[in-house]
């Protein structure tokens, strides 16, 4: 298990006072998720978002059991058409990714951005682990 960078967009203002957090899906990076998000938009320009942390995760590089090569993925999936193939190794890692998901919330609530102000969503695998 390799990457654990992450694509971090800071607020227009020097000062934070909510973070969004999301996550890829399997095979992305946090890099490619953030162009995907912001192309073609002017979302980071708007005035709701002057106090926003802009936060993308890169999952950990794995070899994946079901395809058999090296990917990104939050976890490993036993089988896309079955989600109930395998739940130990699907669960377990699960749990590991949220608990890597967990380090950056914690870090936020640190700098002094309350809970409540801190959204995590994903898109497809990212969506799951969120």
């Amino acid at each position: 298990m390799a990457t654990h960078s992450m694509h971090v967009m800071e607020p227009h203002r020097k000062i934070t006072k909510s973070t969004v957090i999301f996550l890829h899906g399997r095979g992305s990076t946090g890099d490619d998720f953030a162009e995907e998000v912001f192309e073609g938009t002017n979302i980071v320009n708007n005035p709701l978002f002057d106090y926003t942390n802009w936060l993308f995760p890169t999952a950990p590089t794995t070899r994946s059991e079901q395809s058999n090569i090296e990917l990104t993925e939050w976890f490993d999936l036993a089988s896309t058409s079955n989600p109930h193939n395998q739940p130990g190794r699907q669960v377990g890692g699960l749990t590991r990714a949220v608990n890597r998901i967990l380090l950056p919330i914690d870090e936020e609530i640190q700098q002094g951005i309350p809970a409540s102000n801190i959204i995590l969503g994903g898109m497809s695998q990212g969506y799951l682990t969120a």
